[in-house]
């Protein structure tokens, strides 16, 4: 560099606070939670906000159109862990019925994240 020529930052305002917010937030933030309630032959389902990219439920990380097998404990019965196949499709998360089938429900805690 010259002496006295100035150097211009290649960035603007809005993209140094976007990469900011993706080194605070590196595995994205915290913008929904809510709870799925199965029964053994029952599934539930929740809607689940636009701006969430993925959701950790029952112990997996999915994006939209993936599923997988969460485990949860029947509520009032935390030595029991059971399985439900768990789907999430456009806007909406999916939990099929669990087994083993005990008659209870099983609660299940949903987080959604953004990344930026």
């Amino acid at each position: 560099m010259a002496l006295g020529s100035v150097s211009i930052v290649p960035y603007t305002r809005a993209e140094v606070e976007k990469m900011l917010k993706r080194a605070m937030y590196s595995e994205g933030k915290l913008v929904f939670t809510g709870r799925l309630s199965v029964q053994w032959k029952y599934g539930d389902s929740l809607s689940i906000p636009e701006e969430v990219d993925y959701v950790v439920v029952g112990g997996i990380k999915l994006t939209r159109g993936g599923s997988g097998k969460a485990s949860g404990h029947p509520d009032g019965y935390p030595g029991v862990t059971s399985y439900t196949t768990i789907s999430f499709s456009s806007n909406t998360l999916s939990a099929g019925g669990y087994s083993p089938n005990d008659g209870n429900y099983m609660t299940l805690n949903v987080e959604g994240y953004h990344y930026y």
